[in-house]
């Protein structure tokens, strides 16, 4: 026996743009606000490559976009520019590599796509308050995207 369940119209404001969509027994958008998209797609992006480019021009040039717009479309949404997402991108995977693995921070640096270990472990103190080493031996309880 089939039973049909009933269309619910759920409306979500978000930020300017508002979503109208119907459920079922899961959620199914029908469409997703071009700028949104353009994020989505800047985030994958940014998985991609974050190990060898680090320059928002160069995401920017991907998605066919001027820089300046793709900043203002993250400073919009995210409330971060475009830097700051690579930078977090970097440092979030730094932090998973510290956490997961028992590799010397010099080897994390290089893996990250960092060529001087010393300035990576300045950078990741500056972030986190730890060096990588002192980081790998506490608790782990800090926020990881400041």
């Amino acid at each position: 026996m089939r039973v049909s369940l009933p269309l619910k119209t759920k409306y979500i404001p978000m930020a300017n743009v508002n979503l109208t969509f119907e459920t079922r027994e899961k959620l199914e958008v029908h469409s997703i606000p071009e700028r949104l998209q353009l994020l989505i797609d800047l985030v994958g992006l940014i998985n991609k490559f974050f190990r060898v480019e680090r320059s928002p021009s160069f995401y920017a040039e991907k998605l066919l976009i001027k820089e300046y717009t793709l900043n203002q479309y993250c400073l919009i949404w995210l409330q971060k520019t475009t830097y700051e997402l690579i930078q977090d991108k970097i440092h979030n995977e730094a932090v998973r590599l510290l956490m997961t693995t028992d590799w010397s921070a010099k080897r994390i640096a290089y893996e990250i796509g960092c060529s001087d270990p010393g300035y990576f472990s300045r950078c990741f103190k500056k972030k986190t308050g730890f060096t990588p080493k002192r980081f790998r031996l506490s608790d782990h309880k800090i926020t990881i995207n400041k």
